[in-house]
């Protein structure tokens, strides 16, 4: 169906990053397809690592397994960093951020990883308990269950889906391309 790209997102031939699957569950019996080459699609341009704010995806380290004898490779992924951008921005990509959170977010996006951040997590609101210090992040644990994304997956999806159309990979293509002008940024 597809492969893993650096940014741990799965591309697909027709829609590159531009769709998720949760799961698939059936009682047929099914043939099996060879598992898609690495490096069909995701080419290690590392575009994603360059464009997330969050800094969440690792240029250098990578984590690595082998499926169906197949080796599987990826950047390593900071959840913490990602989850907080995600759903609140940085002072760069969000004019909703109080100044106060925006620099804790700053603080934790420069934090090297593996150092001790005990008071990232607290899921029931988020990262730095966002639903309860944002009305959008509120909003929308409250309307669908899930974070909002102020972040709009800059590297992890939008940087690879223009690569991968630029290139001529995908087989689902817009009229125009997806990107005409650079990327905005606050102050």
């Amino acid at each position: 169906m597809g492969e893993i790209g650096w940014s741990k997102v799965f591309l697909t031939p027709r829609f590159g990053p531009r769709e998720r699957f949760a799961f698939i569950i059936t009682d047929a019996p099914l043939q099996t397809d060879p598992l898609v080459e690495p490096g069909t699609l995701c080419d290690r341009c590392k575009l994603c690592v360059r464009d997330c704010p969050a800094g969440a995806i690792s240029a250098t380290e990578s984590v690595k397994v082998t499926v169906a004898g197949v080796d599987l490779e990826w950047g390593r992924f900071d959840e913490e960093k990602c989850a907080a951008v995600y759903q609140a921005g940085t002072p760069e990509t969000s004019p909703f951020l109080p100044e106060e959170l925006g620099q804790k977010i700053q603080n934790l996006v420069d934090m090297p990883p593996g150092q001790e951040r005990s008071e990232m997590l607290a899921y029931d609101g988020g990262a730095f308990g966002l639903g309860r210090q944002l009305q959008y992040c509120k909003n929308a644990w409250e309307s669908y269950h899930h974070p909002g994304t102020i972040c709009g997956a800059r590297g992890c999806q939008r940087a690879c889906f223009i690569h991968l159309e630029e290139q001529g990979k995908l087989e689902n293509r817009f009229h125009t391309p997806f990107r005409i002008r650079k990327p905005w940024k606050l102050g």
